[in-house]
């Protein structure tokens, strides 16, 4: 992956996890998973989830 891959898994946490919470999902219990897929063989290029960065919070800050 590039570094603009790499950056944008961190909006879709934050895009999935406030669906997640918007939706009446407990903030602690809201996890969002990305998985990049290679579109040749749709093998599993990576796989991570919003519990996996460090300091990370699924609670919206208003």
């Amino acid at each position: 992956m590039n570094m603009y891959e790499s950056m944008l898994v961190m909006s879709f946490y934050t895009i999935g996890n406030r669906y997640q919470i918007y939706s009446g999902v407990p903030p602690e219990q809201a996890v969002t998973t990305v998985i990049y897929i290679n579109d040749t063989d749709d093998s599993v290029i990576s796989r991570t989830d919003s519990t996996s960065v460090e300091g990370f919070s699924a609670k919206p800050e208003f």
